[in-house]
């Protein structure tokens, strides 16, 4: 069974690699973004969208990461308490 987890996860990688390669070749027409204090700054919009896609991931993974270590937190102020009475 494992075997076959990994197997799947092997082909779904290249699937998706596959997929990000011929998604950035048919977006590569350049795209200028204005940010407010800086140059517009002039991308393929296939890059703009894997730099927001892996902003968006390091975002939700450290708000997981605060939400997990104050539930480990309180885990442990209630098991203090349980063992002090």
């Amino acid at each position: 069974m494992k075997k076959l987890k990994t197997g799947l996860s092997i082909l779904f990688f290249i699937v998706l690699i596959v997929y990000t390669v011929a998604f950035a070749s048919k977006n590569n027409q350049p795209l200028a973004l204005e940010l407010f204090f800086i140059d517009p700054v002039e991308l393929p919009v296939s890059l703009w969208l894997g730099a927001v896609l892996v902003i968006g991931a390091i975002l939700g993974f450290s708000s997981n990461m605060i939400m997990y270590a104050k539930q480990k937190l309180t885990i442990r102020r209630l098991k203090k308490e349980l063992s002090n009475k």
